[in-house]
C-alpha cells in the first residue's frame, strides 16, 4: 500500500505544480525581469501575432504546392489575405480607440 501511496502523491504532485509554492517561488524569481516587462496587454498582443502568424502561414503552405505562381491569383492570393487581416487589425485597434475616447468623455 505505501508503494502505491508513494506513486499516487508523487503523481497528484506532479499534476498540481502550478500549487506547488516552492516551485511558484522559483518560477517567479526566473522569469521575474521578463514579466515585468511583458504587461498583460503585450502578452495578449504577442499571442494574437503568434495566431495571426499560424492563421496565415498554415493556409499558405497548404496551398503553396497547388498554387501556380504563374498565375495572376498565386502570390496575389497571399498578398490579399495578410492585407484583409491588416486591415482587421487596423480596423480593431481604431474601433478600440475610439471606444477609450469616448469612455473618457462621458465618466
Amino acid at each position: 500500500m505505501s508503494l502505491a501511496g508513494g506513486a499516487w502523491g508523487t503523481a497528484r504532485r506532479l499534476s498540481q505544480l502550478h500549487e506547488d509554492p516552492a516551485v511558484l517561488a522559483r518560477w517567479q524569481a526566473w522569469t521575474g525581469p521578463l514579466l515585468s516587462r511583458l504587461t498583460p496587454p503585450r502578452r495578449r498582443a504577442l499571442l494574437a501575432l503568434g495566431a495571426l502568424y499560424v492563421v496565415v502561414r498554415r493556409p499558405l503552405k497548404e496551398m503553396a504546392p497547388a498554387v501556380d505562381l504563374r498565375a495572376p491569383a498565386g502570390p496575389g492570393a497571399g498578398a490579399l489575405v495578410v492585407l484583409l487581416l491588416l486591415k482587421t487589425a487596423v480596423d480593431l485597434h481604431a474601433h478600440r480607440r475610439e471606444h477609450a475616447v469616448i469612455g473618457r468623455r462621458s465618466g
